[in-house]
């Protein structure tokens, strides 16, 4: 059994977020919120959910109408990129909305722009793509990923013996960044 993401390997079976689908409704919300350019906050990488969603999420963009530009990809990993993440934002005369797949490092960045004075959401959106309570506590727009619901169907489909794959919509929750 895989979980938190799909598998098409013989003989095993896979639960997880449908990426497609939460992509689409993360940049699309961005858009429909009237960013104009949307950047990839990108954690790390090697990790199969946040590369499958930041993917998913270039797909979406592009199926949308707007593809997002390469030098918006922007990796946050370290202190120094997170800096000069910052600094590309205070620097751009564009309204942009930030799509960071993984929850703390979206807590980081708005704080971050909290600190330098960035308004967020009337001059930049964050939109973080777990949906944990780290950051819906804190208002942060986001996907909402139902882990339970990841874990119970993982469950079910061990005792039943099947291998199959399984995806599940993720939610989009509304916070105070967009």
């Amino acid at each position: 059994m895989i979980v938190c993401r799909p598998t098409k390997l013989p003989g095993l079976a896979s639960v997880s977020v449908d990426f497609d689908s939460s992509a689409v409704l993360a940049i699309g919300h961005l858009f429909a919120r009237g960013y104009e350019e949307i950047w990839l906050a990108v954690p790390f990488t090697h990790a199969a959910p946040v590369d499958l969603m930041c993917q998913a999420a270039r797909r979406a963009a592009a199926t949308l109408g707007k593809p997002i530009d390469p030098k918006n990809i922007c990796f946050v990993t370290t202190p120094e990129e997170r800096s000069a993440f910052l600094q590309r934002l205070k620097e751009s005369k564009k309204r942009v909305g930030v799509f960071c797949v993984e929850d703390n490092v979206a807590l980081i960045l708005w704080r971050m722009l909290r600190e330098s004075g960035i308004t967020s959401p009337e001059r930049v959106g964050i939109l973080s793509g777990m949906g944990t309570d780290i950051v819906t506590e804190r208002q942060i727009t986001t996907l909402q990923i139902d882990y339970a619901r990841i874990g119970r169907e993982a469950g079910e489909i061990l005792a039943e013996g099947l291998h199959r794959t399984t995806t599940l919509p993720a939610a989009l929750v509304l916070g105070e960044t967009t």
